[in-house]
């Protein structure tokens, strides 16, 4: 099934490409760039932090739990009244911090957990002078990296990856000769369930336990800037 839907989206990939070349070769290229935060709850990470406090009583989290994803988006963007299509790049990064005294050697210890969800976008969309819906082909790849005292630098824990759906509204900011800026609301579904059991592999001492695969459903909202005239 993972290489199924890796070649159906490399195909789709491509015949996107081939669709927004002609169309921009004979106007305007508009490139978006944006910052966005992204609202998770996942049930099963949260259960795996928990029980790795309960078996660690002497480290202490020093955030509120993985609850925001945040980063960069950029993109390509070919308008034509009444509709726009695309590509875009959305990164989205969270961490969660750890540190108490080691009770073997009487140190301070501190662990960082990093999760990062890119996707690599298509995404076909209404093109509004106020308003507009669209929705995307996403190709999701997550990655968990930790570092712990001693470590010079993170280390790979799990990366995974699969395809998901993007839906979203947009609302527009009256446009300049140089640039409109997009309010954009979006609902992100993966069609893969991640898996949280190698982090529980690598963090916990006597894992006895199994950790269901889950959606990384998520609310998003963010801004974009697309440079240059819109034709709406």
């Amino acid at each position: 099934m993972y290489f199924l839907n890796r070649n159906l989206y490399r195909i789709s990939w491509k015949l996107w490409v081939l669709l927004l070349l002609p169309v921009c070769v004979a106007s305007q290229i508009n490139i978006q760039v944006g910052y966005g935060i992204s609202m998770v709850n996942p049930k099963e990470n949260e259960r795996l932090i928990n029980d790795y406090l309960i078996e660690n009583q002497w480290i202490a989290n020093k955030g509120s739990g993985l609850k925001i994803l945040h980063g960069l988006d950029l993109g390509l963007k070919h308008s034509w009244s009444p509709m726009a299509l695309g590509l875009i790049w959305k990164n989205r990064a969270g961490k969660l911090e750890f540190e108490g005294l080691s009770p073997v050697s009487g140190n301070l210890f501190k662990q960082q957990l990093y999760y990062s969800l890119n996707s690599f976008s298509m995404f076909l969309e209404t093109n509004g002078r106020y308003l507009g819906l669209g929705a995307s082909l996403d190709w999701n790849v997550f990655n968990i990296k930790q570092r712990y005292t001693g470590l010079d630098s993170k280390i790979g824990v799990s990366s995974q990856s699969g395809l998901g759906n993007r839906f979203y509204l947009n609302l527009n900011f009256p446009a300049t000769h140089a640039a409109q800026i997009t309010l954009q609301i979006s609902y992100h579904l993966p069609m893969e369930q991640f898996d949280v059991n190698p982090l529980a592999n690598s963090i916990l001492d006597s894992n006895s336990t199994s950790y269901s695969r889950e959606f990384w459903k998520h609310f998003g909202i963010g801004l974009l800037i697309s440079n240059g005239p819109q034709n709406h």
